[in-house]
């Protein structure tokens, strides 16, 4: 492989007629974007205070402010946590909701019985693991792209068959900005292809994108990205996923440790890693950027209202090992983060 990570570029490997996410999941509603649901749902239940997971992305937590007014309010919860012991001391009132979130696909089912106010869940990080498909919340969501081969797409669906938000139909606004992402991933593969595109060319247009998606009303996920989650088989797609995961595990912990899911019908997102210290995950990441490995760091945390979600930030390091990716390429990743030297 070319490089790791990233972007994903456009393929058809896992085409057929099996099982897709829009079949296994055929009452959600699908938006054009993950953190679109979230606000429908705002909106629709009119709800005062959302409880929010300390360690979350904080970008969407802005502009869902933004775009509903409501207030937003925070528990400890971070990868490692044990959720439920934080969330029935959580002082709920009426009006409010709680928002839980699976980090990287490594956790099993929550049970939401107890709790007394309605409940979002967040299956953004795995979609096929015994959470996502047997959970009692009143609402589930997910982002799509980060997870799939597709330029853009949230959802939300209602194991409770509670009222889903409407979606209007995708505007033009939408498909013209999908359409530009679904050019640079069609770029990309031909430059992984060594055919001769500038990489800043496509770069570019998924820089430029993705400033544009707070841009985007309301609406459903466009027709190309529909049109190819219906021909994606999603259990083909996941499960070369936790292969390559298992793949990995074998790599020397002396730097890191890798977070290992609760049960074994987790989907792990990606290899997950928490180095010792934040002067080694920099060099980790630093490392493996120069071997065009580019991993992420999910999320980046300005030391908001939790020590340890601070701390988990400033260690982890999140790297794509999924359906793109074939043994010998997962050998070479294997090989490359093997080769970092932290002294």
């Amino acid at each position: 492989m070319k490089e790791f990570g990233s972007d994903f570029h456009y393929f058809e490997d896992y085409f057929s007629d099996c099982v897709s996410l829009c079949s296994m999941y055929g009452e959600a509603r699908w938006f054009a974007f993950g953190r679109q649901p979230i606000i429908a749902l705002i909106k629709q239940e009119c709800w005062k205070r959302i409880w929010m997971p300390a360690y979350f992305c904080y970008e969407i937590i802005e502009t869902i402010k933004k775009a509903t007014g409501i207030e937003v309010v925070y528990y400890d919860d971070y990868p490692g946590q044990d959720d439920n012991l934080n969330i029935h001391n959580i002082p709920f009132a009426e009006g409010d909701v709680l928002f839980r979130v699976n980090y990287f696909g490594l956790r099993d089912k929550r049970d939401n019985k107890d709790i007394p106010v309605p409940v979002i869940e967040d299956h953004s990080h795995d979609l096929l693991g015994s959470w996502s498909l047997c959970s009692n919340a009143d609402w589930c969501i997910a982002s799509l792209r980060k997870s799939l081969p597709l330029a853009e797409g949230g959802m939300v669906w209602s194991p409770k068959h509670h009222l889903l938000p409407d979606v209007a139909e995708s505007s033009e606004g939408n498909e013209t900005l999908s359409l530009a992402r679904w050019q640079a991933m069609k770029m990309k593969a031909e430059y992984l292809q060594d055919k001769p595109i500038e990489k800043d060319s496509f770069r570019g247009l998924f820089v430029n994108t993705e400033e544009e998606i707070n841009n985007i009303a309301l609406c459903s996920l466009s027709k190309l990205d529909m049109g190819y989650l219906c021909q994606l088989d999603f259990n083909a797609w996941y499960d070369v996923k936790r292969q390559n995961w298992r793949l990995l595990q074998d790599l020397e912990q002396k730097h890191f440790k890798i977070l290992q899911p609760e049960s074994a019908t987790c989907y792990p997102f990606s290899l997950t890693l928490l180095a010792n210290s934040k002067t080694e995950r920099d060099t980790l990441r630093s490392h493996l950027i120069q071997q065009a490995v580019y991993p992420a760091i999910l999320w980046p945390y300005e030391g908001r209202v939790c020590d340890t979600a601070s701390d988990i930030s400033d260690r982890i390091l999140s790297i794509h090992c999924d359906g793109r990716y074939s043994p010998e390429d997962i050998q070479q990743l294997k090989n490359i983060i093997s080769s970092c030297r932290y002294e």
